[in-house]
C-alpha cells in the first residue's frame, strides 16, 4: 500500500479555539466554514489510527501515529491507504525535550475527520493544526463527528472575509460526508447546520486542576517552568537582528510580562541568528543535528546560563505553512527540558526549561494591528515560561485563552503566580461533588471542600446542551476554614431529560475557578408548572416540564382576569423554558394558567 509521510504545523492557538479542559497550541485565523477549508486543502478524509509509537528520524525521537484511511472525500488518499503524522514535540539522544504547546495527539484505535495539505513535496500536514478535527463516535450504532477538545472550546474571529466563522459542531457522519462531497462538488450550498446532530455528543475531556493547565503536565510531572529564575539569573531573551517594527512589539510584549508576571526577564536585544532547521523534515541531516541547535544557545553570553529564549519572525525553518490571505497558522512557541535535572516547586515535580523559542510566520504583520501582535506575542511567550491555555467559555477575557487578543487578565496571573510564586494556594479544594435526580420532580446539588483559603462563594450553574450555562443559585462560602465544609441545593424546576450542572468558585480576590461538569437525566413524572423569580420586577422564566410531548396554552391574566400575556407551547420543542418581559406590567398579583384538554394548572406570581 502507499504510504504517506505527514507532519503537523507548529503553534499556539489564539485566533480560534479552546477548555475547557482544553490544550490548543496554534495561532490561527480561520477560514469561513469547513467546506472553505476543505477546498483549500490537498486531502480531506476520515482515518482510524492503527498505531502510535515512538520513532527515531535522525537524532531525535517523535511521537508517531499510523493511519489507515476509512473514507475519502478529497485527494488521492484512497480507501485503505496508509499515511503517518508525527509530532513536533521530541526527545534528543542526550536525554533533553522538545515540547510544543498543545502538540497534536491521536488514541489508536479511533477514528478522525482530517484536512490536509502539502508541506512540502514529500511531506504533507494537518490543514490548521490541532483545530478542526472531528473524532468518530458510535452511540446506539449511529456514527458521529465530534469537535476534538481544541476545537469543542474555540472562540472565533473573523475570517479575513469579515464574516463571523461557521462552529465546529457535532455532526452526523453520513449526512457530513454526502454535504461535504456535494458542497465540494458545488452541488449544493453548504451549511454545517445541514448535518447537525441529532442528538447532544460530547467526548470526554481532561480535567482542568483549578483552571490552569501548564505545557507538559502529566499525573506524576506539573509541566515544565524556569528554575531557579531571579534577578540575577532571568530569562533572556533575544530577537532577530532583521525585526524592525515586529522587533519593538517583542519589547512591548517583554514589558507586559514583567509587569504582570512574578519572573525575571531580560530584554538582550537583537542577533543574528541562523537556526538549524532540525525540525522543518522527517530525517535529520548533520547540518539539522540537535547538537548544532543547542550549541548556538550555548554560546550565547553567559554561556553557563540556559536560561534563554529567541523570537524568530518569517518562519526561517520553513515549519508553517504559508498564510492564504492572513488565514493559517500566525505564530507558534514553547520550550526544550532535559539541560539540567527536574525539580521540585510548591510540593510538585517539574520538568526543568532551559531553552525557549517562538517562530512567527511569514507575513503576520499586515495580518494584525501593532497592538494585537504584542498581545500574541505576550501569549506566545507565557507559552515559553510553561502556562498553557485557560478555557475560552471560562476566561474568555484572559490572555491566555485561545482568543486573539486579550490582554493579561487575573486568571492569567493567578496560574503564573501558581508556577512561579513560592506557596501559592488555591482559594478552594473541592473533595466531592454530586448531582442526582429524586422522586420529588427536583435535582440534589451536594459537593463539600477540604479547604477554602481566601475562598468567597460558589456558584450553581446549569445547562441544556453542556455549553451554554446560566447561574441558579449562589452560595456564600463557610469562611478560611482549614477543616471540611459540606453544601447543598435543590434545584425545584430542573430541566427534563438530559441536563449539565458545575460549580464556579470565586474567590475574594476576584478570581474563579470551575469544577468539573456533571450531567443528570431526569423524568418528571407528572406535568409542572414552574417560574422564577417570584416576586418578578424585570423579568420571569416561566418553566414547564411534562412526562410526554404535549401543546399547551400559557396564558397570564391580571387579578380583574384580564389576558396580559399568552404563548402557544409544546414540550416537543427544544427549549421548555420562556423568558417572559414584565416591564410594563402593574404592581399586584397575576395568575400563570397551563391548560389543555387533559390538564390545568394554575400558580400565582407576584409583580413588584
Amino acid at each position: 500500500m502507499k504510504r504517506i509521510i505527514l507532519t503537523p504545523i507548529l503553534c499556539v492557538l489564539l485566533a480560534v479555539c479552546t477548555n475547557f479542559n482544553q490544550l490548543s497550541a496554534t495561532t490561527i485565523v480561520p477560514f469561513d466554514n469547513y467546506a472553505e477549508m476543505a477546498r483549500a486543502s490537498k486531502s480531506v478524509v476520515l482515518a482510524k489510527v492503527i498505531r502510535s509509537s515512538e520513532q527515531s528520524f535522525g537524532s531525535n525521537t517523535f511521537r508517531v501515529f499510523e493511519f489507515e484511511v476509512e473514507s475519502n472525500v478529497k485527494g488521492n488518499l484512497s480507501v485503505r491507504t496508509q499515511f503517518t503524522i508525527k509530532s513536533l514535540s521530541f526527545k534528543t539522544n542526550d536525554g533533553r525535550q522538545f515540547v510544543v504547546a498543545d502538540d497534536i495527539s491521536f488514541e489508536e484505535g479511533r477514528s478522525y475527520m482530517l484536512a490536509l495539505d502539502d508541506f512540502n513535496a514529500e511531506v504533507k500536514t494537518p490543514k490548521l493544526f490541532n483545530y478542526a478535527i472531528l473524532e468518530k463516535v458510535t452511540l446506539n450504532n449511529k456514527e458521529y463527528l465530534v469537535p476534538t477538545a481544541t476545537s469543542q472550546n474555540a472562540v472565533l474571529l473573523q475570517t479575513p472575509s469579515g464574516k463571523t466563522p461557521e462552529p465546529i459542531i457535532e455532526v452526523d457522519k453520513i449526512k457530513f460526508l454526502n454535504n461535504l462531497s456535494a458542497a465540494l462538488l458545488n452541488e449544493k450550498q453548504w451549511n454545517i447546520y445541514d448535518s447537525k446532530a441529532d442528538r447532544i455528543v460530547r467526548l470526554e475531556t481532561r480535567a482542568t486542576p483549578a483552571g490552569c493547565l501548564y505545557l507538559g503536565g502529566t499525573s506524576t510531572i506539573a509541566g515544565y517552568r524556569w528554575q531557579n529564575n531571579s534577578s540575577s539569573n532571568p530569562l533572556r531573551i533575544w530577537k532577530e537582528s532583521a525585526a524592525g517594527t515586529a522587533g519593538v512589539n517583542v519589547d512591548n510584549a517583554i514589558i507586559a510580562l514583567t509587569n504582570n508576571y512574578n519572573i525575571s526577564l531580560a530584554n538582550q536585544g537583537t542577533i543574528s541568528f541562523t537556526p538549524s532547521c532540525m525540525t522543518s523534515s522527517m530525517t535529520a541531516t548533520s547540518a539539522e543535528s540537535s547538537a548544532n541547535f543547542f550549541a548556538f544557545y550555548d554560546g550565547l553570553s553567559p554561556t553557563t546560563n540556559d536560561n534563554k529564549t529567541i523570537v524568530m519572525f518569517n518562519d526561517p525553518c520553513n515549519t508553517i505553512a504559508d498564510l492564504s490571505s492572513c488565514a493559517g497558522v500566525l505564530a507558534y512557541g514553547g520550550s526544550y527540558a532535559g539541560c539540567t535535572p527536574n525539580h521540585s516547586f510548591n510540593g510538585s515535580t517539574w520538568n526543568s526549561s532551559c531553552y525557549g523559542f517562538v517562530v512567527v510566520n511569514n507575513g503576520v504583520g499586515s495580518c494584525l494591528t501593532s497592538a494585537n501582535y504584542a498581545i500574541m506575542l505576550e501569549h506566545e511567550l507565557t507559552h515559553v515560561l510553561g502556562m498553557n491555555h485557560l478555557s475560552s467559555t471560562a476566561y474568555p477575557n484572559s490572555n491566555m485563552n485561545p482568543t486573539c487578543c486579550n490582554v493579561i487578565n487575573a486568571k492569567d496571573r493567578e496560574c503564573m503566580d501558581y508556577a512561579y510564586s513560592a506557596s501559592a494556594i488555591l482559594p478552594v479544594e473541592l473533595t466531592d461533588f454530586q448531582v442526582t435526580a429524586n422522586s420529588n420532580d427536583k435535582v440534589n446539588i451536594n459537593w463539600a471542600s477540604a479547604t477554602e483559603i481566601n475562598h468567597k462563594l460558589y456558584d450553581i450553574e446549569r445547562s441544556q446542551n453542556g455549553k451554554d450555562f446560566e447561574s441558579i443559585k449562589q452560595t456564600a462560602a463557610k469562611g478560611d476554614v482549614n477543616k471540611a465544609a459540606q453544601y447543598s441545593f435543590i434545584d425545584e424546576t430542573p430541566y427534563s431529560g438530559l441536563s449539565y450542572y458545575r460549580l464556579r468558585m470565586i474567590g475574594k480576590n476576584g478570581s474563579d475557578d470551575l469544577s468539573k461538569t456533571l450531567s443528570v437525566t431526569f423524568k418528571s413524572s407528572k406535568v409542572r408548572l414552574k417560574f422564577y423569580p417570584n416576586p418578578v420586577q424585570d423579568n420571569v422564566r416561566i418553566y414547564i416540564a411534562s412526562p410526554s410531548s404535549e401543546d399547551f396554552n400559557l396564558d397570564v391574566f391580571d387579578v380583574t382576569g384580564k389576558l396580559v400575556w399568552s404563548k402557544k407551547v409544546s414540550t416537543q420543542s427544544e427549549s421548555t423554558e420562556w423568558l417572559v418581559d414584565t416591564h410594563n406590567w402593574s404592581k399586584g398579583v397575576y395568575f400563570v394558567k397551563l391548560s389543555n384538554p387533559s390538564t390545568v394548572l394554575t400558580e400565582k406570581i407576584m409583580k413588584y
